[in-house]
């Protein structure tokens, strides 16, 4: 962590959401840019040779459940970017796999101190920003992040992104968040939609005032609350 404070200060890196959005040949045209990958984006990895300069993972829930299969698909080239807990419960780590104390609870602040604790809630990209501030990125834009149902039919850029026991460890979880035993896949997505978007509006605020300027490079999606660009343009 002391070593990446201000690593790629005043440059720019791309955060890669896994939205059914998201598409390989976006991804191709990033080689040579600093990307943060998340969660099971190698999923996309037989369409394209692009990887991530960093794989960000923050759920407890993939690292106990899908702990080996993480392990084998991380790239050999990018670094594991996660938090204690989650560390802890992976049974296999890559070597290059750097963790975060983190504080969980329903009240989102950026503290802007990694060293101290991250929050992260909601989506794992609320970990992929703490640490892209910490580096010192001046621009940041997101990409494949739609915020739309994850758990819809479509919801990532593959009918094949998640198991069914994660889908359903995870509807679990949610059901106990909102106090119900029984709701609709469409009221889970309102949920977590919601949560998503109190999330990236702190995000926002915490980046204005620290002169560090985001963008949504997304191709569609309900995230309205960065500035929209065009991807194509922004790497001409």
């Amino acid at each position: 962590l002391q070593k990446m404070k201000n690593s790629y200060k005043g440059k720019r890196c791309f955060l890669i959401g896994n939205g059914p959005s998201l598409t390989a040949n976006d991804l191709d045209a990033l080689k040579g840019e600093i990307t943060f990958g998340t969660n099971m984006i190698y999923k996309i990895y037989d369409q394209t040779n692009w990887r991530p300069t960093f794989h960000c993972v923050s759920d407890s829930i993939y690292a106990t459940k899908l702990g080996d299969e993480l392990y084998a698909n991380v790239a050999p080239d990018s670094t594991l970017l996660t938090i204690e807990k989650t560390y802890y419960r992976m049974e296999k780590r890559p070597n290059n796999t750097v963790y975060v104390a983190s504080l969980a609870g329903e009240h989102y602040k950026i503290r802007g101190n990694v060293y101290a604790y991250c929050k992260v809630k909601a989506t794992v990209l609320s970990l992929a920003v703490e640490y892209a501030f910490h580096m010192g990125f001046s621009e940041i834009y997101l990409l494949g992040v739609d915020c739309t149902n994850p758990h819809a039919a479509g919801g990532h850029f593959t009918d094949q992104y998640s198991s069914k026991e994660v889908t359903a460890a995870d509807m679990r979880r949610i059901k106990s968040r909102m106090k119900v035993e029984n709701t609709s896949t469409e009221k889970i997505g309102e949920h977590i939609i919601d949560r998503s978007m109190d999330v990236y509006k702190t995000i926002g605020d915490y980046a204005k005032k620290h002169g560090i300027k985001m963008y949504n490079a997304t191709r569609g999606g309900n995230l309205e609350l960065f500035p929209r660009v065009n991807l194509d343009d922004v790497l001409k």
